[in-house]
């Protein structure tokens, strides 16, 4: 179940990966 929280936080963190 946190597989897709998970998800939204690499989205995140790559984004924001400066």
């Amino acid at each position: 179940m946190h597989k897709m929280a998970a998800d939204e936080v690499s989205r995140q963190r790559k984004e924001k990966s400066w």
